[in-house]
């Protein structure tokens, strides 16, 4: 999926003009919450967590 239209809406992106940087050195951790996103803009159906 297309990562500008969720540049200022992800945590590890928003407002950082240099938010490409740590994805030149691999695997960093993201939130659940950029996860839930990414994974919505592809189109995936997630498993909910509650019971």
């Amino acid at each position: 999926t297309p990562i500008k239209p969720l540049l200022e809406r992800l945590e590890f992106t928003a407002g950082k003009s240099n938010w490409g940087y740590q994805l030149r050195f691999g695997l960093f951790p993201i939130s659940a919450a950029d996860f839930a996103l990414i994974a919505r803009a592809m189109g995936a159906k997630l498993a909910s967590t509650s019971p």
